[in-house]
C-alpha cells in the first residue's frame, strides 16, 4: 500500500518541480535574449558602423555584393545561394559587432570569399560578370 503512495507522491514531487522551471523561462527569458534584443549602444554601435563604412570601402567585399546582386534569374543563383547567404550575414554589422569582429578580420574575410570564387567555375560554366575577380 505505502509503495503506490510513494510513487504517487514522487511523480507530484517531480511534476511539480517542471512547472516551476517552465513558470520561470516564460516569466523571465534567457538572459541571452534580453541582450540580443536591445539595440546597439555605446561601443557597440561605434563599432558597427566602422564595420559598415570599412565593408563599403573594401574592393573585395564590393565585390561580394555586386556579384549576389546580380545573380538573380541566373543559373548561378541556386548555386551561389549558401555563398551570398554568408554574403548577406556579413552585412549584419551589429551582431558582428557583438562578436567582436573587427576591420582587419572582415576585411581578411572578403579577400577570401572573392578569391574563392574563381575556383567555383570552369571553362564552360564561367562565373558571371559581376563574379569576376580582377
Amino acid at each position: 500500500m505505502w509503495k503506490p503512495m510513494f510513487m504517487l507522491v514522487l511523480a507530484g514531487a517531480l511534476a511539480g518541480g517542471c512547472k516551476k522551471k517552465e513558470e520561470r523561462r516564460e516569466g523571465g527569458g534567457d538572459q541571452n535574449e534580453v541582450v540580443a534584443s536591445k539595440p546597439p549602444g555605446g561601443r557597440d554601435a561605434a563599432k558597427a558602423a566602422a564595420l559598415k563604412t570599412a565593408f563599403e570601402a573594401d574592393a573585395n567585399c564590393k565585390l561580394l555584393v555586386a556579384c549576389c546582386a546580380g545573380l538573380s534569374g541566373s543559373s548561378w543563383e541556386a548555386t551561389l545561394k549558401p555563398f551570398c547567404d554568408g554574403v548577406t550575414q556579413m552585412q549584419d554589422f551589429e551582431d558582428r559587432a557583438r562578436n567582436m569582429v573587427d576591420e582587419a578580420w572582415q576585411q581578411n574575410e572578403c579577400k577570401n570569399r572573392a578569391s574563392s570564387l574563381p575556383g567555383m567555375a570552369n571553362a564552360s560554366n564561367p562565373l558571371p560578370a559581376a563574379c569576376q575577380v580582377p
